[in-house]
């Protein structure tokens, strides 16, 4: 589940292979819409009017919240997606895949901006079988710093609109 960063509405997904529902949580009302795998993850645009969902079909896709339709699907990933962050400025998005890769992509065009090994240093990202979390350089240079305290594996991260702290489970 993701909310917008206005509060006003909120997107569901989950292993029925649809992006769930668009929840608009001052009228009760929802438009389904659907993806082709089990969705992983949900990131909205920091202005609202976009979500990214990632899912074990290997794709991701950005959604219109106000139309309910996808505008683009993102395709790259050579396994399944299990991460998708939205950059602040709302332009960019990272996914991670069990690719053993980071794929940096733009919003506007689908493209992809680059593609990033497993041992390459960027972002915030989850290590599914260690209990870290990496901080990394999204333009490069070395491991900012390790986050410790999970005691298993972690799958999931997102960052605060204010990038001062990371929620992970």
């Amino acid at each position: 589940m993701a909310i917008t960063p206005e509060g006003h509405r909120a997107v569901s997904g989950g292993l029925s292979h649809k992006l769930g529902r668009i929840w608009d949580l001052d009228i009760p009302q929802r438009a389904p819409v659907g993806h082709a795998a089990a969705i992983s993850a949900l990131a909205v645009t920091q202005d609202g009017c976009r979500v990214v969902s990632s899912s074990w079909n290997k794709t991701l896709q950005v959604w219109d919240l106000k139309k309910a339709e996808t505008l683009r699907k993102l395709e790259g990933h050579t396994n399944g997606v299990y991460a998708v962050a939205v950059m602040p400025y709302g332009r960019r998005t990272v996914s991670g895949g069990y690719d053993q890769t980071l794929r940096v992509w733009d919003l506007e065009t689908g493209q992809i901006l680059h593609t990033l090994a497993a041992d390459e240093r960027f972002i915030v990202s989850t290590g599914v079988s260690d209990s870290t979390l990496g901080v990394w350089d999204l333009e490069g240079g070395p491991r900012l710093r390790a986050l410790q305290g999970h005691t298993g594996s972690v799958f999931a991260v997102t960052v605060t609109p204010d990038c001062r702290r990371a929620v992970s489970a």
